[in-house]
């Protein structure tokens, strides 16, 4: 008889564990959860089914029927979302070094506008300091001529400035919308300091908001560079609907080093410039840029001593043409060159003294003498010597002297008659001549007389003496 085979209890099938290594790890939430050996049967699945079997069958279990278990869902979507937002992270980490890295090249945003008065604009409250023309740039410690360095801060056209100077006023013709060395005619003394009288812009038209018309379109002045190395006040920009923008202020650093880097000695002013005024509030300081220095003067070439004059020698070879070895007493014990016209003169020009020449006395002029003494009528009609005799007691004549002179004036004459000398009458001039007469009456009982005409020169005084009969 057989006995019936024992039933014992068979160890559950333990459940089918896929591979899991293509996962990544675990999140922290979903990686302490406590192990289980079986997991509860979803609601549309039967429970896994216990199997028995004949332990004296040598045969091995069945499992056909063993249904597997449900692979565990850890966190399904949000694992992915995890992972997701960790990609994410490390990302922009690592962008964000390689960026604070490298240069920047962003360039800054516009200034943002602020609302202001409208119309043509106003002046600001309070107006900034600056120089106007006529202002001084100076003093300059060396001598040389004028250098200016333009910088056009973005404007163009053409400027003229007026600079005097020790010795008068210029004109200096800018043209250049970016920068340019200007090496002027312009001399300058060390210590001196030049004047700017006006600085003129080209033709700006007419605008209405213009507070001074033109022309002409002079520049209202200039400041000083900012203490940040910039040119500009920053002021608010003329209105538009109601809404104004800050100016620019633009940098000037790498004019200064531009115009540093030629070495022009005496370098001053940095100067910001305003051009002509456009409208009310136009102080902006940004339109172009000045400096100034003067340019060096080179020390002159020496000029060598005439044929190497002194040079030790032997031989007269020694010496360059024109010149000998000679020992004078002055360069004893070493003979030296010497020119062969001069050898005892030590810079061998032989400077040669012109003898004083004795001026050639100049003769005196020879002196004034008496011509003659003639007779003439109380009409001046020429009485001749025959005629003489037949003139009458009571007739008055008139007796003239003459005379010959090179230099001075007959300025009188004096008639001696029959040894009297004549005072009654005046000296008077004969019409159309320089002979100087004195009227005389025939006294009577007189049949015959002598006359003695003299005249007196300016310069030898009386001479003459001639008489007639």
């Amino acid at each position: 008889m057989s006995q019936p085979a024992e039933q014992a209890t068979t160890p559950p099938v333990p459940p089918i564990i896929f591979p899991q290594s293509d996962l990544p790890p675990l999140s922290p939430e979903f990686q302490n959860l406590p192990e289980t050996n079986a997991a509860a049967a979803p609601a549309d699945q039967s429970p896994i089914q216990q199997v028995i079997v004949n332990t004296g069958s040598s045969a091995p279990p069945d499992i056909s029927s063993v249904t597997p278990k449900t692979k565990k869902k850890f966190g399904g979507g949000k694992i992915i979302a995890t992972i997701l937002g960790l990609v994410v992270l490390v990302g922009g980490i690592a962008a964000g070094i390689i960026l604070t890295q490298q240069k920047q090249l962003f360039k800054q945003k516009a200034a943002v506008s602020v609302p202001c008065a409208g119309g043509c604009g106003e002046a600001p409250d309070p107006v900034p300091s600056f120089n106007s023309p006529p202002t001084q740039v100076g003093p300059f410690t060396t001598a040389g001529n004028l250098i200016i360095y333009y910088v056009g801060l973005g404007s163009s056209g053409t400027r003229t400035v007026y600079i005097t100077s020790h010795d008068g006023s210029h004109t200096v013709t800018m043209d250049t919308s970016d920068k340019t060395r200007i090496v002027t005619n312009i001399p300058i003394n060390a210590g001196e300091t030049i004047t700017i009288t006006d600085m003129q812009e080209p033709n700006q038209g007419d605008p209405a908001c213009a507070p001074i018309p033109g022309p002409p379109y002079s520049a209202i002045g200039w400041m000083q560079v900012n203490t940040d190395t910039t040119c500009g006040t920053g002021l608010n920009g003329p209105p538009s609907d109601g809404q104004c923008v800050p100016m620019d202020k633009p940098s000037v650093a790498s004019a200064i080093s531009w115009a540093q880097s030629f070495g022009d000695p005496s370098m001053v002013g940095r100067q910001c410039w305003a051009d002509w005024m456009e409208w009310p509030g136009d102080y902006d300081f940004n339109d172009f840029f000045l400096m100034f220095a003067v340019s060096a003067i080179s020390a002159p070439t020496p000029t060598p001593p005439p044929l190497s004059c002194n040079s030790v020698c032997l031989l007269d070879s020694d010496c360059p043409v024109g010149m000998v070895c000679y020992l004078s007493g002055d360069s004893a014990p070493q003979s030296v060159c010497r020119n062969t016209l001069c050898r005892d003169d030590g810079d061998c020009i032989c400077e040669i003294v012109a003898p004083t020449s004795t001026p050639t006395p100049t003769p005196p002029p020879p002196a004034p003498y008496c011509v003659a003494v003639t007779t003439y009528s109380t009409s001046w009609a020429l009485i001749p010597e025959s005629g003489r005799s037949s003139l009458t007691a009571g007739t008055t004549i008139n007796f003239c002297v003459s005379g010959y002179r090179s230099t001075g004036i007959f300025d009188d004459a004096r008639f001696t008659i029959n040894g009297v000398m004549q005072t009654g009458e005046e000296i008077v001039k004969r019409p159309g001549s320089a002979d100087l007469c004195q009227a005389y009456t025939i006294p009577s009982g007189t049949t015959s007389f002598t006359v003695k005409g003299e005249i007196h020169d300016s310069i030898y005084g009386w001479f003459g003496g001639i008489s007639v009969d």
